[in-house]
């Protein structure tokens, strides 16, 4: 029986690819189902494989965390594992590495955002087994140990070495930029490290010496760096390279052992670059340059929704230099103030934005992309090159291919934050920008997103200045092309062919919140009402004067708060969804339970990005189509 690790392989990465447990259920039961066709005996051992990822993959849950050791720390947070699984404990507490902490705390969910993103926190969390988070409060540690990594650690922040600290352990020096990535978590430093270890080692050993002596240096390496999963890509691959001669079975042994040790971190960029061009190499000898650059294109935009394409040429210069940083960060011990030219480093590679592509990635253009990449590989025609710059292309002016409208609730935490875009228009409508005192939501949510929708210009419209709806706009201005800001009260706003309109516009009330900008659009068929922060007052004003109103889409005030929705409100509109834009874990205990209850009692489904995150609308005619980023659908058609 002769097994081909590389399809076995290629399988369970294909599993992988699917976040979710669920998903990945179905996707192994179709390819088990598959092997009958082209396989023979050995899809035994196939199928096995494919139910040994299915049991690494179960997801892992708790209800109390009792203690465990410090495993990781970040500036403003540190992990803490018992060995099966981690929790977060936010805290600045200097503590060291490998530190016993009696927690004995009940797990919470995790607080993050998701916008319809792959590469977002909740994907770290699960690839890194992180349930949850405990509060601070009453933790003991029972004692620091001594620790190297914690002794280096305080010896580069006494003699001033921030820069060696970011690189070896993430922290101290505050860098923006998604370069950030590319040189402290994606594994470059860490392949390239050990590239250059073997190209010395080569000149004096045979092939089988070099790996013997890099594969103990590996495993130490490991241990320093908390086996993350850059150093623990490293000793798979030097154990496959030492074991096994055939160049597939390597490779696909090496995917098959990193899918079952972190089935979740497949879908990290530290996976998907270096494995992705070892696949890509596999097939190619030649005119690798094009096919790499094609392939980090791609990559970019299924994770960060735009590239630059000097940057991606540019590539193995960055690999270069951001391995020679990690290596001064290893060997230098003594004062080197290189903080302004590690930044300068970063922002150096984020200034060549000359030949963009940007749009989000879809599974339809990814499939035709690698498709088209895989058929140039083996046949070398230049047609399948130019179907993939087509793509690309295409991809990148997606907006003009759009033939529908758009409505987005954006998931920014507690707050507003509305995305209305018309079809075939690069344009976008913001009702609301959303505000967060720790966090940008514009740079690090909003505009990932504008340009994940291949968006270049907005319009604005502020509804009051509550800094939960307009806290966001500074940097919007700041970072975005904004064409328009509205702040007062018009009867009508046009943008494109839709009306926004303000029944209420000649109201003047005495509280802010009531004072708030009504919008009332109608999009093909559909009707969409934004309350913003008005109270019951104001809607039972509004019922009076228009008790005719059609409404299919509400966004219910003030984020579901007991001052709204009144069973006036909701027994005049025949409403078909509600909307409430409230975070998780929010102070106030948004949405209230009675507002729900009324929601339940008129039978109004209730989508809210507390529960739901990102809530987008698709309009096509007399066709409403919804999705929310915890992947839940429905159709409404009228």
């Amino acid at each position: 029986m002769k097994i081909n690790y590389l399809l076995m392989g290629s399988s369970m990465l294909f599993v992988c690819l699917f976040n979710e447990f669920r998903l990945r259920i179905m996707a192994a039961f179709i390819i088990a189902l598959s092997y009958k066709f082209y396989c023979g005996a050995e899809r035994i051992v196939y199928r096995f494989g494919l139910v040994l990822i299915l049991v690494c993959s179960i997801p892992l849950t708790a209800e109390y965390f009792a203690s465990g050791y410090v495993c990781d720390i970040k500036d403003n947070y540190y992990v803490v594992t018992n060995g099966l699984y981690k929790v977060l404990i936010y805290d600045n507490t200097d503590i060291a590495y490998g530190s016993r902490v009696v927690v004995q705390k009940e797990v919470k969910p995790i607080n993050y955002y998701n916008n319809f993103e792959l590469s977002d926190f909740n994907v770290y969390c699960r690839a890194n087994n992180i349930i949850g988070t405990v509060d601070n409060e009453g933790i003991k540690v029972e004692n620091e140990p001594f620790s190297i990594k914690t002794l280096w650690y305080r010896h580069n922040m006494k003699i001033g070495n921030y820069w060696a600290n970011r690189l070896l352990f993430g922290r101290s020096l505050e860098i923006d930029g998604e370069n950030v990535y590319l040189i402290t978590k994606s594994g470059l430093h860490c392949s390239f490290l050990f590239a250059l270890l073997r190209k010395i080692l080569n000149r004096h050993f045979y092939k089988q010496k070099t790996i013997k002596i890099l594969l103990p240096l590996a495993v130490l390496f490991s241990i320093f760096m908390g086996f993350n999963f850059a150093s623990v890509r490293i000793i798979v691959a030097l154990v496959c390279e030492l074991f096994v001669k055939e160049r597939r079975n390597r490779l696909g042994i090496e995917i098959i052992a990193l899918c079952v040790l972190k089935p979740y971190y497949v879908l990290s960029l530290s996976f998907l670059l270096i494995e992705g061009l070892k696949l890509i190499h596999l097939f190619v000898n030649r005119k690798t340059k094009i096919v790499d650059v094609l392939y980090l294109t791609f990559i970019q935009l299924l994770f960060y929704h735009h590239c630059y394409l000097l940057q991606i040429i540019l590539f193995p210069l960055v690999r270069c230099c951001s391995g020679l940083l990690f290596l001064a960060a290893f060997i230098i011990h003594f004062p080197l103030n290189l903080n302004e030219t590690v930044i300068n480093y970063v922002r150096f590679f984020e200034n060549f934005t000359l030949i963009s592509v940007s749009g989000e990635m879809s599974l339809l253009f990814g499939f035709f992309f690698l498709r088209s990449m895989f058929l140039y590989l083996r046949t070398s025609y230049k047609k399948y090159l130019f179907i993939q710059i087509l793509l690309l292309v295409m991809n990148n002016y997606s907006a003009y291919f759009r033939p529908y409208y758009t409505v987005t609730f954006m998931d920014i935490g507690q707050g507003d934050c509305c995305i209305i875009t018309t079809p075939f228009s690069t344009e976008a409508f913001l009702i609301d920008t959303g505000g967060n005192k720790y966090k940008d939501v514009s740079k690090d949510l909003t505009i990932p997103y504008l340009e994940s929708m291949n968006i270049n210009k907005i319009k604005v419209l502020i509804t009051h200045f509550d800094y939960d709806h307009y806290g966001g706009l500074e940097s919007l201005i700041e970072n975005f092309n904004v064409d328009n800001i509205y702040t007062d009260k018009k009867e009508l706003l046009k943008f494109h062919d839709l009306s926004v309109f303000n029944p209420l516009y000649d109201h003047d009330y005495n509280d802010e919140n009531d004072n708030s900008l009504i919008s009332y659009i109608k999009i093909n068929q559909f009707y969409f009402l934004f309350l913003a922060d008005v109270s019951q007052t104001v809607e039972n004003d509004l019922v009076n004067e228009y008790a005719d109103l059609q409404v299919d889409v509400i966004k219910l005030s003030h984020h579901g708060s007991k001052t709204a929705t009144s069973n006036t409100l909701l027994s005049n509109y025949r409403v078909a969804y509600a909307i409430i834009s409230a975070g998780r874990n929010n102070r106030y205990g948004h949405p209230d339970k009675r507002v729900l209850e009324r929601l339940n009692d008129y039978q109004i489904k209730i989508l809210s990005t507390k529960d739901n995150h990102g809530i987008k609308f698709y309009i096509f005619n007399h066709l409403l189509f919804y999705i929310t980023a915890d992947n839940h659908w429905g159709i409404y058609l009228k």
